[in-house]
């Protein structure tokens, strides 16, 4: 069924970028995501509070709505590649060949980088709250 999903809004968000224009599908696609991400962090509470049940249809409704999002930001993404291709005169081919080596090369550091980030930052979250426990406890 998000395989279905994702086909289709392809197909439609491929049609609304010929009408408006690509970069406004791939930003609001990227949107979509943005919105959609925090429901699997909040799945952790949702089968705290609801239960199982709920939680395994929270966390299907989001795996759906990310493969829509998906979907609207691909489409319109490989018509503006093969459209800025097309204009600098290249191969359409070397550019989406560029693009996926890009793509491969760095989500490996993107993961790495925000995992030490999120990781220095809770580090720094607890350090801050230990340093006020101790000043509440010395009054």
């Amino acid at each position: 069924m998000a395989q279905f999903l994702s086909n289709a809004s392809k197909s439609l968000s491929g049609t609304l970028a010929d009408i408006l224009s690509p970069a406004r599908m791939i930003i609001f696609g990227t949107l979509l995501t943005t919105i959609n991400k925090p429901m699997f962090a909040l799945s952790g509470y949702i089968f705290a509070s609801f239960g199982t049940v709920v939680c395994l249809y929270w966390v299907t409704f989001a795996k759906v709505f990310d493969r829509m999002s998906k979907g609207v930001r691909e489409a319109p993404g490989k018509a503006l590649i093969g459209e800025l291709a097309a204009e600098s005169g290249d191969k359409t081919e070397g550019a989406f060949g560029t693009f996926f080596r890009l793509l491969i090369e760095w989500t490996p550091k993107g993961i790495v980088s925000s995992f030490l980030f999120f990781f220095y930052v809770l580090q720094r979250l607890l350090v801050q709250n230990d340093a006020s426990m101790a000043a509440r406890e010395t009054l």
